[in-house]
């Protein structure tokens, strides 16, 4: 029942390092918001939907950004990147992972996580 549990817990440190591959996998000079981050369907996955706005467009996708097992440094291991486009290859994961996700201009790209004003729909109860 644990285990059961474990898998749908969305782990802040793996949400953190999706959010600063968003910059990388959209054109310069967008505005990310984060619209939302969870658990994925999948152990070990974080799903992000966000908005981008670039030169007066606005455009919301989404990441699932997939981990394997933490082994260096006790940080997790960025292993793959899927987007409404289709999955980036190993190799731009690792790219993207060791030579941006990890540096200092990296973690200051992170448009940061979901705000309570961040356009969703709200219901209100009369």
């Amino acid at each position: 029942m644990l285990a059961v549990a474990a898998c749908g817990r969305l782990d802040a440190e793996e949400a953190r390092i999706c959010r600063i591959a968003l910059p990388a996998l959209n054109p310069p000079g967008g505005a990310i918001t984060v619209l939302s981050q969870e658990a994925g369907a999948e152990r070990g996955t974080v799903r992000i939907a966000y908005r981008v706005e670039r030169e007066g467009a606005t455009t919301e996708r989404s990441a699932v950004c997939r981990f394997g097992p933490r082994i260096s440094r006790n940080r997790p291991q960025l292993v793959g990147i899927a987007t409404e486009s289709g999955p980036l290859s190993g190799a731009s994961v690792h790219l993207l992972q060791r030579y941006y996700v990890f540096t200092p201009e990296g973690a200051a790209g992170d448009p940061g996580p979901p705000q309570a004003g961040d356009g969703k729909p709200r219901f209100r109860l009369w």
